[in-house]
């Protein structure tokens, strides 16, 4: 007997799903056409719920208080009858089969096995079936089955079932030959599992606990508070355990080492079975309010990208504020809401925040409202400049972001690129920086400068490792050789010229600012410039995919790197021709399966003309860069840059000498 630790979780991450047709679901399963599958034990239908949320149902000849319900190896839909004894099969468009013989008797639980056939348990006399997909039937009896219910294929090719009546757990070899294992805190078993650690996990509902069983018998038992009647049970992309508490109206979770979790949520109500989706997130049926829920395994956020809008401008009435921001007076801007386009449940938001217009040489931080301002910096300017920065941040109290100016006073202008939130959208993939566009040569096909008003296109998908199902992507954009002052505005190809800058420059100035952009339709990106014309480059840092990579955690602004100090362990400019590292994970908040970060780069003082480039640690230095600078300026740019050996980065200058800061927004991880 183990006693298992509790913790207490929100439930800010369920979802509910009604209809007419569901009535008292059961069992569910993940189907092969990527939606959801499960019983409507007191409609005698089968539900289909896509993991958008859209629910069918279909009925057919057979169909009688079904129970259980998994994805056969056929490519459709298996399950029991418990109503009549029978099993039915049901494909992915809807048509019903069924299959009697005197060897089903009130079944139950189904499985898919490791032999190609289906097995189900049998409550009625005792036994355990099997199934052929061409419906030939075979049973099982043996002393120590007693009122099966729940069955699943385990990890070392035999089946295993939970012996309710008898409080013990059975395994059954393809070829029929049946054991079972008791234990005293064995009681009242129903559902089974295959766990991530090579056991098998069951629910106790007797007991109000969790058991676990290795493939050669030892039976532990886990007490945690929250499990209540627990029956269903499957295990989570994300490593634990998920169960659902029948008599308390909530979700479980528990870890491999047996930490319990308890979800709870309004719309959870009698929950009974649970499954895996395709969309990384648990879906469960509610029984008692004639429903279907998700909760999610993910703890981070999901990226949503948008057309980019102006949300402020002090040099207006946008954003509300209508004068330049004082040092000393930082000013809230509510992202959250209005015509923004971001829901309430963001948690993040990403801003090209330009300043112009400025009294003083000064810095800028953006960090989320509510807190103190934070010992990190997102713009740094001289008076009278006008830069572009991108930023990622935190959203505070009220659904707002704070700005302060360290001296004098300056004009802020703020365009939203996207924002995080929980739930299911795009997840990050960093990839190594690469080249894909430089108009003074021949990579991305321009071969010359961007001239104003003539936008052009870029092909981002295909390109540096970017697939075709990327909705967004993460550019380090640089100008150079501009023949004017002038402004370049990067949007997604299908849309017409937003009202945004990205990049802000002087005539022969070299500035770079990092771009996050929703793709067109095409998997195009479009570039504007506003006045003359142009050189441009581009280096992608990774994409936004809505079915494969990582998750978003922001973090309060930490600055991890100063070399003018101690911070960061450098103590000394950056030199060329010496690369150093710099370890991430565990500084700043990021932890140890972080994949990526999101942090602001800033140099000063450099001795030469140059360029930085942050890269993973490991990784041959890429043929990209992040901050370009000249003699003596202070130059910040956001990165999003993929972690590399042991947790780290390499930062590397082109020429002389500079000192680097570093100032770590968020991370990216699997969860």
């Amino acid at each position: 007997m183990l006693p298992g630790a509790s913790t207490a979780a929100a439930a800010t991450a369920i979802a509910n799903f009604t209809a007419p047709s569901i009535t008292n679901p059961r069992g569910i399963t993940s189907g092969p056409d990527g939606n959801l599958w499960f019983t409507n034990s007191a409609g005698n239908t089968i539900g289909r719920v896509s993991t958008a949320g859209t629910v069918d149902a279909f009925s057919g000849t057979g169909v009688d208080n079904p129970q259980g319900i998994t994805t056969g190896p056929d490519g459709n839909l298996w399950f029991t009858n418990f109503g009549n004894s029978s099993i039915g099969r049901i494909t992915p468009t809807g048509t019903v089969s069924n299959f009697t013989d005197v060897g089903i008797n009130s079944p139950l639980g189904i499985t898919s096995g490791p032999d190609g056939n289906l097995w189900f348990t049998n409550v009625g006399n005792n036994s355990i079936g099997r199934i052929t997909p061409a419906g030939t039937v075979s049973s099982f009896a043996a002393t120590g089955i007693g009122l099966p219910i729940g069955i699943t294929a385990g990890p070392d090719g035999n089946l295993w079932f939970t012996n309710n009546s008898t409080g013990s757990i059975g395994r059954i070899t393809p070829a029929g030959v049946v054991s079972t294992f008791a234990d005293p805190d064995i009681s009242n078993p129903r559902g089974i599992t295959n766990g991530p650690d090579g056991s098998l996990w069951f629910t106790n509902a007797g007991n109000n606990s969790i058991g676990r069983v290795t493939t050669s018998g030892v039976v532990s038992t886990f007490f945690g508070s929250g499990v209540s009647y627990p029956s269903g049970i499957v295990a989570g992309d994300d490593g634990n355990l998920w169960f659902t508490n029948t008599a308390n109206d909530s979700i479980g979770r528990i870890s491999p080492t047996g930490t319990v979790a308890n979800f709870t949520a309004p719309t959870v109500s009698g929950p009974v079975g649970v499954a895996a989706g395709s969309d990384g997130n648990l879906w469960f049926t509610n029984a008692l309010n004639n429903s279907i829920g998700r909760i999610s395994t993910i703890t981070g956020s999901f990226f949503h990208p948008l057309t980019p809008t102006r949300i402020l401008d002090s040099r207006g009435a946008t954003g509300g504020w209508s004068s330049p921001l004082t040092a000393g007076s930082p000013k809230v801007l509510t992202v959250i809401g209005g015509t923004n386009a971001v829901p309430a449940d963001a948690e993040a938001v990403v801003l090209n925040v330009t300043v112009t217009g400025g009294s003083a040489n000064s810095f800028l931080t953006v960090y989320p409202a509510g807190g103190a301002v934070p010992n990190v910096s997102n713009l740094n300017f001289a008076a009278g400049q006008t830069t572009p920065n991108l930023v990622t941040v935190k959203v505070g109290a009220n659904g707002q972001v704070s700005f302060a100016n360290e001296s004098g006073s300056v004009h802020v202008i703020a365009d939203i690129a996207g924002y995080y939130s929980p739930g299911t959208a795009d997840r990050y993939n960093p990839i190594a920086p690469t080249r894909i566009l430089d108009s003074r040569g021949s990579t991305g096909g321009w071969n010359a400068p961007l001239v104003a008003t003539a936008p052009r296109t870029l092909q981002v998908t295909g390109i540096g490792g970017v697939p075709a199902t990327a909705d967004a992507v993460v550019l380090n954009v640089t100008v150079t050789g501009g023949s004017a002052n002038s402004f370049l505005t990067v949007y997604p190809s299908s849309a017409s010229v937003p009202n945004v800058s990205n990049l802000n420059f002087a005539v022969g100035e070299t500035v770079p600012n990092l771009v996050t952009v929703k793709l067109g339709a095409d998997g195009k990106v479009s570039f504007a410039n506003a006045l003359g014309s142009v050189n441009v480059i581009a280096d992608v840092a990774g994409y936004y995919d809505p079915s494969t990579g990582d998750v978003f955690h922001p973090l309060a602004p930490a600055r991890i790197l100063d070399s003018r100090g101690a911070t960061g362990g450098w103590n000394a400019k950056l030199a060329a021709g010496t690369p150093r590292n710099l370890a991430v994970v565990g500084a700043g908040g990021v932890p140890s399966d972080a994949t990526a970060v999101i942090a602001n780069a800033t140099v000063t003082a450099g001795s030469a003309n140059s360029f930085l480039t942050v890269y993973p640690a490991g990784d041959p230095h890429p043929t990209a860069s992040n901050v370009n600078y000249a003699v003596g300026q202070t130059v910040p740019n956001l990165t999003a840059v993929k972690l590399g050996s042991g947790g780290q980065l390499t930062f590397e200058t082109e020429v002389g000498s500079t000192d680097v800061i570093f100032d770590v927004a968020g991370y990216f991880s699997p969860t």
